[in-house]
């Protein structure tokens, strides 16, 4: 019991919409063409009683896909996470939102996009600053929205969240300590003038090996000459004679 206090007390659950919310997002959603109405007003008072320590991994451990938006409910709790191809802000009375544009992950159009209203933070201008990022973040559905595109009205799942975080965002390994790098450096070195070693005294034991051998077949009643390279050729010839 201890250990799942304290377990719960490191991670807390993402607020629940409460009951006036839920029934506000039920019977509050407007028409498609505007963000003004008593379901979005619910949505972003729950999403403002979000903080960094609540745990969206219990609730929706995957981020919403192409295939799934169409079972998506007002207010349903997902994940978002795509790529980041525009941020937008917003005129008032929605000046603390930001307007991300965010590619559905592995959807078949790539005009396919999700609209999520963020409340902007410290957090916001950092990711924005990068080039398409792909962005991770908690959020509730909202509704299908008609929004102008290009001259055109068209429909985009619109999603109202906040803590967002760079997606795939996987720890560096640390730096390996100097003092450990020259140890393995003079490792490398001890093993390389070791096998060094043992090649050069097996290439001399070879040599003494032919040399004495070449001895061996030495006939003393046949001189040889002079120059080496004529006493080793003769020595050569006198063992092709001698062999069977």
């Amino acid at each position: 019991m201890i250990a799942l206090a304290l377990l719960l007390c490191q991670f807390s659950l993402m607020p629940p919409l409460s009951e006036a919310e839920a029934e506000q997002v039920r019977t509050g959603v407007g028409p498609a063409e505007t963000m003004q109405d008593a379901a979005f007003e619910a949505i972003l008072a729950n999403v403002q009683r979000w903080e960094a320590g609540d745990d969206l991994a219990a609730e929706a451990p995957e981020p919403v896909t192409e295939a799934g938006l169409a079972a998506l409910t007002p207010g349903e709790l997902t994940l978002v996470e795509g790529e980041l191809l525009r941020a937008e802000s917003l005129p008032a009375p929605f000046a603390e939102l930001k307007r991300w544009i965010v590619a559905v992950p592995e959807s078949s159009d790539d005009a396919e996009v999700l609209v999520t209203f963020v409340l902007a933070d410290e957090s916001l201008a950092e990711i924005e600053a990068l080039e398409s990022p792909r962005v991770r973040l908690p959020a509730r559905f909202y509704k299908v929205m008609r929004l102008p595109s290009r001259g055109e009205p068209k429909s985009y799942a619109t999603f109202v969240g906040a803590l967002p975080k760079l997606a795939l965002d996987v720890p560096q390994p640390a730096p390996m300590p100097l003092a450990f790098v020259w140890v393995l450096l003079g490792t490398g070195l001890l093993l390389v003038v070791f096998f060094l070693g043992v090649l050069t005294r097996a290439s001399g034991a070879a040599g003494r090996l032919r040399a004495e051998a070449d001895l061996s077949r030495y006939d003393p009643r046949q001189p040889l000459p002079g120059e080496p390279a004529e006493a080793l050729d003769m020595l050569a010839r006198q063992a092709e004679d001698e062999s069977p």
